[in-house]
Protein backbone atom coordinates (compact mmCIF):
# COMPACT_ATOMS: atom_id res chain seq x y z
CA UNK A 1 0.00 0.00 0.00
CA UNK A 2 1.42 3.30 -1.49
CA UNK A 3 0.60 7.06 -0.92
CA UNK A 4 -0.70 8.51 -4.09
CA UNK A 5 -1.77 12.10 -4.36
CA UNK A 6 -4.86 13.20 -6.09
CA UNK A 7 -3.91 15.76 -9.09
CA UNK A 8 -7.66 16.07 -10.90
CA UNK A 9 -10.77 14.44 -9.04
CA UNK A 10 -12.53 11.46 -10.71
CA UNK A 11 -14.79 9.35 -10.13
CA UNK A 12 -13.60 6.63 -8.18
CA UNK A 13 -15.70 3.38 -8.75
CA UNK A 14 -13.85 1.23 -5.63
CA UNK A 15 -14.89 3.99 -3.20
CA UNK A 16 -17.87 5.15 -4.59
CA UNK A 17 -17.80 8.58 -4.59
CA UNK A 18 -15.62 11.56 -6.08
CA UNK A 19 -11.91 11.75 -5.39
CA UNK A 20 -10.96 15.71 -4.42
CA UNK A 21 -8.03 17.03 -5.41
CA UNK A 22 -5.09 17.25 -3.19
CA UNK A 23 -6.57 14.45 -1.15
CA UNK A 24 -4.25 11.42 -0.23
CA UNK A 25 -5.21 7.85 -1.33
CA UNK A 26 -4.10 4.50 -0.17
CA UNK A 27 -3.85 2.28 -2.93
CA UNK A 28 -2.15 -1.12 -3.58
CA UNK A 29 0.38 -1.04 -7.03
CA UNK A 30 -2.10 -2.47 -8.93
CA UNK A 31 -4.90 -0.19 -8.15
CA UNK A 32 -2.58 2.46 -8.47
CA UNK A 33 -1.24 0.84 -11.78
CA UNK A 34 -5.06 0.47 -12.98
CA UNK A 35 -5.85 4.33 -12.74
CA UNK A 36 -2.24 5.49 -13.92
CA UNK A 37 -3.28 3.15 -16.96
CA UNK A 38 -6.35 4.72 -17.73
CA UNK A 39 -5.20 8.48 -17.31
CA UNK A 40 -1.75 9.02 -15.87
CA UNK A 41 -2.63 12.66 -15.30
CA UNK A 42 -5.14 11.60 -12.37
CA UNK A 43 -2.92 10.62 -9.38
CA UNK A 44 1.11 10.97 -8.38
CA UNK A 45 2.86 9.16 -5.44
CA UNK A 46 3.96 11.08 -2.29
CA UNK A 47 6.97 10.49 -1.17
CA UNK A 48 6.38 9.61 2.90
CA UNK A 49 7.49 11.92 5.45
CA UNK A 50 9.39 10.47 7.96
CA UNK A 51 8.02 10.61 11.93
CA UNK A 52 9.04 14.17 13.63
CA UNK A 53 9.36 13.57 17.66
CA UNK A 54 8.06 15.60 19.70
CA UNK A 55 9.64 16.64 22.71
CA UNK A 56 7.96 15.61 25.79
CA UNK A 57 6.31 17.26 28.71
CA UNK A 58 8.45 18.52 31.44
CA UNK A 59 7.27 16.82 34.90
CA UNK A 60 5.53 18.62 37.08
CA UNK A 61 7.95 18.74 40.39
CA UNK A 62 5.77 21.12 42.63
CA UNK A 63 2.00 19.86 43.54
CA UNK A 64 0.09 22.56 44.73
CA UNK A 65 -2.61 21.74 47.42
CA UNK A 66 -6.31 23.16 48.15
CA UNK A 67 -6.47 26.45 49.88
CA UNK A 68 -3.02 27.24 49.55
Amino acid sequence: MERYKVKKAYNDTQLKRMTKVNEVLELSDARAKQIMAYDNSLIEKVEAKKAVRKPRAKKVTETVKDGE
